[in-house]
């Protein structure tokens, strides 16, 4: 909401080429991802289904210049790659973040994964290096009726106290 007002030309769509796509005259510069868990405690692991399926879809993007945000209500581990990339990261950090991740898409036993695996391990080291540094996760991060919460107290000046609700709905 803050970007809209701050930023000519901004726009937000949901659901096209990720959940949440930020565009400045009509070119995606930000793609973000969003996981919410409600009912089940969830770690955003090295092997985690969520990161994997995340980073698959971004490679398929296959926009060099975007802006990757993986927004999740899971928590990463200390010493994750996915700890690692968070915002305040530096080069060591994401240098470390590759190496852990392609170990597990090099050794890892599941199956399941094998096709994101595959599509990560087709970037060369570079590629690989360069990828990740654009990528930044946001994890344990609030739940959904605490967001709504949120957005509710940040158009408070913009309708009255009965519409905020319907208003922050429509968004």
């Amino acid at each position: 909401l803050k970007r809209l007002t701050d930023i000519d030309n901004f726009r937000i769509s949901l659901e096209t080429a990720d959940d949440i796509v930020f565009d400045s005259n009509g070119t995606a510069t930000e793609l973000w991802q969003t996981k919410h868990h409600v009912t089940q405690h969830s770690s955003l692991g090295n092997a985690s289904v969520d990161l994997w399926k995340t980073i698959h879809n971004w490679i398929k993007a296959d926009d060099d210049q975007l802006l990757c945000f993986l927004y999740t209500t899971s928590t990463a581990q200390s010493g994750s790659a996915a700890a690692l990339l968070r915002a305040n990261r530096g080069t060591d950090d994401i240098l470390a973040a590759r190496d852990i991740l392609d170990d597990v898409a090099i050794n890892a036993q599941n199956r399941s994964l094998s096709l994101y695996f595959k599509k990560y391990l087709s970037l060369n080291e570079d590629q690989r290096l360069t990828f990740l540094s654009r990528i930044t996760i946001i994890d344990g991060g609030i739940s959904s009726a605490s967001l709504t919460e949120s957005l509710v107290a940040s158009v408070r000046l913009l309708a009255r106290p009965n519409r905020l609700v319907p208003l922050v709905e429509r968004i």
